[in-house]
């Protein structure tokens, strides 16, 4: 059995989430910030007709934040009924990984990695992390590994 994986890039790694968790793939247009939000969240943003909440990846990976998202991709997330943004610096394609390439997430991965993956492919020559999305939206619970 194979795994349908949308591919992103946050910096210069790749990372993937199961395409059935990704609603739709779009670009930000005006957006506001959120004064005294956890430090994920990037701020509002528009998308369908409804704001929602815009997370940036690069929080999480160790990179600095994207110091302005309008114009950058994100994906669309469904997450217990609320609809949130992934900001992302890119969306590369959607792949199909086949299950017995799954592996383990990595022992050296650091605590704050580790907290925001949910597995890894081998794939292409190296290791291809997938994205544990809940993880991700839990904000302020996990802290992210860049400030």
């Amino acid at each position: 059995m194979n795994e349908s994986l949308v591919i992103v890039m946050a910096g210069a790694e790749a990372f993937a989430l199961p395409s059935a968790r990704v609603d739709a793939v779009f670009r930000v247009g005006p957006h506001a910030r959120v004064p005294l939000a956890a430090p994920e969240i990037a701020g509002i943003v528009q998308h369908r007709g409804r704001m929602i909440t815009a997370v940036c990846l690069r929080r999480f990976t160790g990179g600095a934040a994207r110091p302005e998202i309008a114009g950058a991709f994100a994906l669309s997330v469904t997450r217990g009924g609320e609809v949130i943004a992934l900001i992302v610096d890119s969306v590369d394609n959607v792949v199909r990984v086949p299950a017995d390439r799954r592996v383990g997430v990595p022992a050296h991965y650091d605590s704050a990695r580790r907290a925001i993956i949910s597995c890894v492919y081998a794939a292409g020559g190296g290791l291809l992390p997938v994205l544990d999305a809940d993880a991700l939206f839990q904000f302020g619970t996990s802290a992210p590994s860049a400030a």
